[in-house]
């Protein structure tokens, strides 16, 4: 898997991406004249681009993806090699994955170099961090410096080391140059940046800071020789020809390369040198007399210097190629003359190759007249010459890049394309040439018809226009030939048209019916046919049209039908095939609004929004809203039926918009036109007597809600459920009530309201149904307990009323509103004169009545008591009861009690509170401040009231005081906060109601059964006294749920239970 990961990040650096034509070059390139073939490859320091670049100055793959690969290493043509953390890599040339070799030592991968050799393993360059006493080699040396020096390690993926040469073993240190300070802390001494193998496999070594290149034995590790310039300590030659102003030889060196003659060619940084500045030299060395002379240089006019970085390498045409470190790159020929230049702008290069990669390269010595194949084993460019002129001879050669130009113009412009392939012919010693190009068919990518291909030439790579040469197709050989003249850059073209690609409207989309179609460009096409048709087989298409246009209108076309339509491209030498079909829908006429008519009144919701149906459609979109602008719209949905309801939840009385349009797929229509139409006014709903009420006496007041607009209400009671046998008709009632008398007993009865308004009514309201009670002849029972308006009523209610003689049970009756249409027990079989029916709430009115029944007769309902029940009582939370050691001066403090105005608190010196010694009133707070003896046993009790009602006192609490005056306020903090909330269970909302003694922040926070927070209900900064916080549940899941109220060190729960 790690192998396979990184084959696919090293594919995706040198996969070549496609010619950038016309755009802007990466790299300008400054100077083209017959260079050596292959690409440039250079680390981009700058952006950190790995780049491979050709004479157009053009990176030829996508550069994104390069990242840190400086490292990555050309070998021969033959090989890529590059190391990740301490792993090497090895890949052929098309980047298919070999081998790769972990370093077997503790050592770290020096950047520098790395080797393959001859017997397939590597040589590592790799580096050593020594701890070296220097006091004891130099003066003023450090005790403990950290010297960098480097280990040559040859071995393959067994991990096996078959050889290994540590420089600190075979390098004097004090042969390092003067500018290497070896007083220093840290000290880089040996640098080795280059290494190479002669023919006999001793390793040649450039050690930039002893200013040496050195020769190894690789069978015995011992150095052979050392060279260096004039600030080399250890040299051992004599230069000849290469001493300027007394300095001699190089300085700071890099790439130091066996030539194939022997020579050696190096980069000479020239750091030591004054006057300073840099070059590429070869030497030709005698080892026996221990001489080595200059035999070339190149030196940059005006001179450059770089003091870091920088190669120098040998081509196989003999052209050298010299990375400068910064700013240039520049191929020289052996005669100076400048073969390629690339500036790069101000910016850092540590090394520069030039590879056949990923192109088609081959060589001929040409010498006379005759045919010459570029091709061979390795490379098939696709080119044979049949040479039928010369003047002179020399090694020519031709380049096939895979892709078409970058730049460039043409004489014609009158093919379709250019192929994705070009050819460069450069050749050397030969004045000029002529005759007959051949190019294989095959090796033209994307081509199909050789027939329509011409053979295009200018006479200079990236400059100058391509002119056409006279071109035909052998189609025995499958070659395409043409006649030429001179060396230059080759394409090839195609007249072979391409089939129309249709752009607008694209297939399936809606158009109208004036219909714009619209098809790519065809370049070299002279007409276009275009064909239209219901019918995707064009049998008999509907139109059949020629244009010198891609673009031709089309009108007056069905609405709402589907058509196709196809394009292809003519010209006097070919017709395309055609295109693919496409098609599209006719736009959908805006439906007609039918139901409600425009500004219709009185609109109910049983009525419906009517439409003309669209033929063909599935689904129509209908809004509703409350302006004509549609821009608050009440109501929107997708229908797929011409008709709706009119939504339930629209407003009574109140003035709508609507308006439709057809949907088919994704098209639309335009809207309809809008209409309005005034919504009806709700019925009313009945509120006594409850449905299926029973023993309703035959004289009372019926009542109903308003209904919004209504100015009289119309009343039906009828004996049967559809209304056939009304008994009573009612009109222009201004009211929502109305009293009947003349009901019979013992009969069921049926009754409806609905609103009445000068214009319109509303729809009757849903039907009620009551019985009347039986033949009146008992007495009516008077109710005891408890008595009508009376107050301070237990929660836990007793009911009783006056036994009537012959009644066998009661019917009895408790609800919050004395129309009983809020109803909260109701029991219709009473045997004895009381109930204890349910708890209740604490100080609310309540309204109950009670009739008396037996098998044939009933008494008349007792007139309506009501009663207020109690206040909650209050509950002492300090002193706990019981409790010892209270100061003398304590601060008594309670919970809240819901709907409070004023506390009353007595201390007593009994239970029974017959020796009370303090009795305080009109309390607004809940704490006390009093002075009591010491050591004395008091009991408390609390109650609250307010002007109409009043709690029972407190549970009774006692303590016993000390001899202490006052207790510190930390002592009763703990109890110095309260909370509750009310309703508790409850849906949608509840108010919490907090007390505090002190000012300060006060933070409620809610939890669920699990402890996990839910939210914050709030938190601020409260002042002394009461507060309220209404809060809304939101979309909580019904459930129980814990708060917790954190004010100061005062931590207060409680809980509360959600029901939705």
């Amino acid at each position: 898997m790690k192998v396979s990961a990184l084959y696919i990040f090293i594919v995706s650096i040198l996969i070549f991406g496609s010619a950038k034509t016309n755009a802007e070059p990466d790299f300008s390139i400054t100077k083209l004249n017959n260079p050596s073939p292959g690409y440039l490859i250079f680390h981009d320091y700058d952006t950190e681009y790995f780049s491979v670049v050709d004479n157009y100055g053009y990176r030829v793959f996508p550069n994104e993806s390069i990242k840190d690969a400086s490292g990555l290493k050309p070998i021969n043509n033959e090989y890529w090699i590059f190391y990740n953390r301490d792993v090497y890599y090895i890949y052929n040339f098309k980047f298919e994955f070999l081998d790769s070799i972990v370093n077997p030592t503790t050592l770290s991968i020096d950047f520098h170099d790395m080797l393959i050799l001859k017997n397939g393993r590597i040589l590592m360059m790799l580096r050593d961090q020594l701890t070296i006493d220097m006091s004891e080699i130099v003066p003023g040396g450090q005790k403990d410096a950290t010297v960098l020096s480097n280990v040559l390690v040859e071995t393959d993926k067994t991990g096996q080391i078959y050889w290994q040469w540590n420089a600190i073993d075979h390098m004097n240190i004090t042969d390092a140059t003067s500018k290497i300070d070896l007083t220093k802390k840290y000290i880089d001494l040996t640098h080795i940046n280059s290494m190479d193998v002669d023919e006999s496999g001793n390793i040649l070594i450039s050690s930039r800071h002893y200013d040496q290149i050195i020769k190894i034995n690789r069978q015995t590790g011992n150095i052979i020789w050392k060279m260096g310039g004039s600030e080399s300590k250890g040299n051992q030659f004599t230069f000849v020809n290469d001493t300027v102003d007394g300095f001699f030889g190089f300085s700071h060196q890099h790439t130091a390369m066996f030539l194939g003659n022997g020579n050696i060619l190096l980069y000479d940084n020239g750091n030591l040198r004054e006057p300073q500045y840099s070059r590429a030299v070869e030497y030709s060395v005698d080892e026996v007399k221990r001489t080595v002379t200059k035999v070339w240089e190149y030196r940059y006019s005006p001179d450059i210097f770089q003091p870091s970085m920088g190669s120098a390498y040998r081509l196989p045409n003999g052209n050298t190629l010299i990375n400068w470190g910064k700013d240039k790159i520049t191929e020289v020929r052996y005669d100076k003359s400048i073969a390629l230049e690339l500036d790069f702008g101000n910016r850092l290069n540590y090394r520069t190759y030039k590879v056949l990669y990923n192109t088609d390269v081959a060589y001929q010595n040409i010498s006379g007249i005759g045919d010459y194949d570029f091709s061979n084993q390795n490379y098939n460019t696709g080119i044979r010459l049949s040479i039928s002129k010369i003047s002179g001879s020399g090694q020519a050669h031709f380049q096939r890049h895979k892709y078409a130009p970058h730049t460039g113009t043409y004489s014609d412009s009158i093919f379709s394309q250019v192929f994705p392939v070009r050819w460069v012919f450069g050749n050397l010693g030969i004045d000029s040439i002529s005759g007959q190009i051949r190019i294989k068919a095959s090796s033209v990518t994307g081509m199909n018809n050789p027939k329509l291909a011409k053979i295009y030439k200018r006479d200079k790579e990236a400059e100058g226009v391509f002119v056409p040469l006279i071109t035909y197709y052998d189609p025995v050989k499958n070659e395409i030939v043409a006649d030429f003249v001179g060396v230059g850059e080759f394409v090839v073209a195609s007249f072979e048209l391409k089939t129309p690609a249709l752009l607008s409207p694209i297939s399936g989309s809606g158009a109208f019916t004036n219909v714009e179609l619209e098809n790519q460009k065809v370049v070299g096409a002279e007409l276009y046919q275009i064909q239209l048709d219901t019918n995707i087989n064009f049998v008999y298409p509907l139109f059949d049209k020629f244009s010198e246009s891609n673009i031709n209108k089309f009108e007056a076309l069905t609405e709402n039908t589907k058509y196709f339509w196809r394009v292809r491209a003519m010209n006097q030498n070919d017709t395309t095939a055609w295109s693919n079909a496409f098609w599209f829908l006719t736009n959908v006429t805006a439906p007609q609004l039918i139901s409600p008519e425009n500004e219709k009144i009185s609109v109910k919701k049983s009525d419906s929004l009517i439409w003309k149906k669209i033929p063909g459609l599935l689904k129509y979109q209908v809004q509703v809203a409350v302006k004509n602008d549609f821009v608050d719209v009440a109501y929107d949905t997708i229908n797929t039926s011409n008709s709706m309801l009119i939504p339930y939840y629209l407003e009574p009385d109140k003035l709508y918009y609507w308006r439709v349009r057809a949907i088919r797929e994704s098209d639309a229509s335009i809207w309809s036109e809008v209409f309005s139409f005034k919504t009806a006014m709700n019925p009313p709903f009945l509120t006594y007597p409850k449905d299926n009420a029973i023993n309703v006496l035959t004289s009372f007041t019926f009542a109903w809600t308003p209904s919004k607009g209504a100015s009289s209400y119309s009343m039906e009671i009828s004996e049967t459920g559809d209304f056939e046998k009304i008994t009573s008709n009612y009109y222009d009632i201004n009211q929502t009530k109305w009293y009947v008398s003349d009901l019979m007993f013992d009969k069921k009865y049926f009754w409806r309201i609905r609103a009445v308004r000068t214009t319109d009514s509303s729809d009757w309201s849903s039907v009620g149904q009551f019985s009347t009670v039986k033949v009146v002849s008992l007495e009516t029972p008077e109710l005891i307990l408890p008595l009508s308006e009376s107050r301070s009523i237990s929660i836990e209610a007793y009911f009783e009323w006056e036994e009537i003689e012959g009644a066998d049970y009661y019917h009895f009756i408790l609800s919050e509103d004395d129309k009983f249409s809020q109803i909260i027990h109701e029991d219709p079989n009473i045997a004895e004169p009381n109930v204890n029916c349910c708890k209740l709430d604490y100080g609310k009115n309540y309204y109950w009545h009670v009739a008396a029944f037996n098998d044939s007769a009933s008494s008349l309902w007792t007139p309506i008591a009501t009663f207020l029940t109690e206040l909650e009582s209050p509950e002492l939370t300090y002193p706990i009861n019981g409790s010892t050691d209270i100061p003398m001066k304590p601060r008594l403090v309670w919970e809240l009690s819901n709907t409070v105005s004023n506390y009353q608190v007595q201390i007593s010196l009994d239970e029974n509170f017959e020796n009370t010694v303090l009795d305080r009133s009109g309390l607004e707070q809940l704490f006390l401040d009093c002075e009591l003896n010491s050591l004395t046993k008091y009991f408390v009790r609390i109650r609250n009231y307010n002007d109409t009602n009043e709690s029972r006192w407190s549970n009774i609490s006692s303590f016993t005081t000390s001899n202490t005056v006052s207790v510190s306020e930390t002592q009763f903090q703990a109890v110095a906060i309260s909370i509750t909330n009310y309703p508790n269970p409850f849906s949608g909302s509840t108010t919490f109601t907090y007390s505090n003694i002190e000012a300060g922040l006060a933070t409620l926070k809610l939890f669920d059964i699990y402890g996990n927070q839910i939210a914050t209900i709030f938190s601020d900064y409260v002042e002394v006294g009461t507060h309220k916080n209404e809060w809304h549940s939101g979309n909580l899941n019904s459930g129980v749920y814990y708060y917790q109220l954190l004010f100061g060190n005062n931590i207060k729960y409680g809980h509360l239970i959600i029901i939705n």
